[in-house]
């Protein structure tokens, strides 16, 4: 396949990069990322890993580790990743994604108070994303049974972004259940 072909290229490229400078975190973050568009998710992490044993404060690879994290269904480990990121400050471009997946993590772990203060501080920050995260808090609102609410962050995350189909299916559903169809 030659999209894989160019994933491989890529971490070729970085393999040399690191022999240059092995010291250089931004070098393994860029790496892991290949490694999971390839799905090498343990090498993936452990780029992202010894990344920040390079350099532990550096968010964005704290975010990457998170999501990883999170992906794999390790949510202590996701939750202490995002708030990694966040022990600096939220001042950096990715906070809002530091803030919606430390908000997810608090979602899956039935702690939906925490999660909507959560969400709402990553949209207070983020500039980035933006209909993503109103999506998140929509999700979590309906978790917390608030379907209006959770219906109006669906349409919310729709004008942002029309062609964002989850916003239109979560839209439907709840419209069709709070009997507005």
């Amino acid at each position: 396949n030659g999209e894989m072909g160019l994933f491989a290229d890529a971490i070729a490229d970085f393999n040399v990069a690191i022999e240059l400078d092995p010291m250089n975190p931004t070098l393994y973050a860029e790496r892991a990322e290949m490694q999971l568009q390839k799905g090498n998710v343990e090498l993936a992490m452990r780029d992202l890993r010894f990344s920040l044993g390079i350099d532990p404060s550096r968010p964005q690879t704290h975010c990457a580790l998170g999501e990883l994290y999170l992906q794999i269904g390790d949510d202590q480990l996701a939750l202490d990743s995002f708030d990694g990121a966040l022990s600096a400050g939220d001042r950096f471009e990715e906070a809002g994604d530091a803030y919606e997946g430390k908000a997810k993590v608090l979602l899956k772990l039935g702690r939906n108070e925490e999660a909507l203060a959560t969400v709402g501080r990553a949209l207070e920050v983020s500039t980035l994303n933006v209909e993503r995260i109103w999506m998140t808090k929509g999700r979590i609102l309906e978790a917390m049974s608030r379907l209006e609410d959770a219906l109006a962050a669906y349409e919310k995350a729709r004008s942002l972004n029309s062609e964002l189909d989850e916003a239109w299916r979560k839209e439907a559903e709840l419209a069709k259940r709070l009997g507005m169809t």
